[in-house]
């Protein structure tokens, strides 16, 4: 049963930064921070083979928490352990991002791992928030978010500025750079915006992408000023849009053979009632 857990922290933040004993431990299973003032907080959780989790915000006003468990389980003993993160954060003039990469699986009945999601708030003149996620474990990535903490207005994201970006990504492969079936939404503009993206998930072969995870959909956005809101999404076998729009775009097999790209320009007040992307 594998108990390794590392973990580097960069703290800089002036005011009130709170971190729990077992962050100094020779061998946790938990990592616990909280934060509340100006300057950057960040980290990594290394929790063995298992999963690499990157966190940090920045700005003039920071706040939030931050938790990491690996539960040192091993389950049915495929050796893989189940490990679980959660960040609820908070900034003013300031950008803040989650990041956590999936290391290891039960390749021979699951596929490799690699599947990796990506979540970024940025706000100037204004605040941004946001609640997000996730567990692995040796057959997939999930963000469910369901009953657990989420931004001021009950959300996973949150702006009110004069310039922001919310932004959320998952699937395989490197932000920016996937190298399988990936699907991810982008929010910009100056105003206010509300996203509900509550269910995400990974596995090889498999993204979805505000959906699943045994969860109903809840993959919406109420945006309000002038700005820009996109969905897209690539893959190799075919990708699903809302029972709504009823698209299926099929693929030949191989990755990038399939695509989807919807871009929404507004001035004034939109609604998306579900954005939700099944991506294979």
């Amino acid at each position: 049963m594998k108990r390794i857990f590392s973990i580097a922290l960069i703290l800089s933040v002036i005011m009130v930064l709170a971190l729990s004993v077992p962050v100094f431990a020779a061998d946790p299973t938990q990592v616990d921070v909280n934060w509340s003032g100006s300057g950057s907080v960040g980290g990594v959780v290394a929790a063995g083979d298992d999963s690499v989790v990157s966190w940090g915000a920045s700005g003039a006003g920071v706040s939030g928490t931050f938790t990491s468990t690996d539960s040192n389980n091993n389950p049915y003993g495929y050796g893989v352990d189940s490990v679980s993160s959660y960040m609820v954060s908070a900034v003013t003039d300031g950008s803040s991002f989650y990041q956590v990469e999936r290391t290891d699986a039960k390749t021979s009945s699951y596929g490799p791992a690699g599947q990796m999601l990506f979540s970024f708030i940025g706000a100037t003149g204004g605040s941004a928030e946001m609640a997000m996620g996730d567990s692995t474990n040796y057959a997939a990535m999930v963000s469910a978010t369901y009953a657990k903490p989420k931004t001021s207005s009950g959300k996973n994201f949150e702006a009110d500025a004069s310039s922001f970006m919310l932004q959320q990504w998952v699937g395989n492969g490197n932000p920016g750079t996937p190298t399988g079936n990936w699907a991810g939404f982008t929010s910009t503009g100056s105003g206010t915006a509300l996203i509900d993206c509550m269910s995400s998930e990974a596995r090889f072969g498999t993204t979805i992408l505000g959906d699943g995870a045994g969860c109903y959909t809840n993959a919406d956005a109420l945006l309000n000023g002038v700005g820009t809101f996109r969905v897209d999404a690539e893959g190799s076998n075919g990708i699903t849009t809302p029972s709504d729009s009823g698209w299926f775009i099929p693929g030949d097999g191989s990755f990038g053979s399939t695509s989807f790209s919807v871009v929404a320009n507004y001035a004034g007040s939109m609604s998306v009632a579900d954005y939700s992307v099944r991506v294979q």
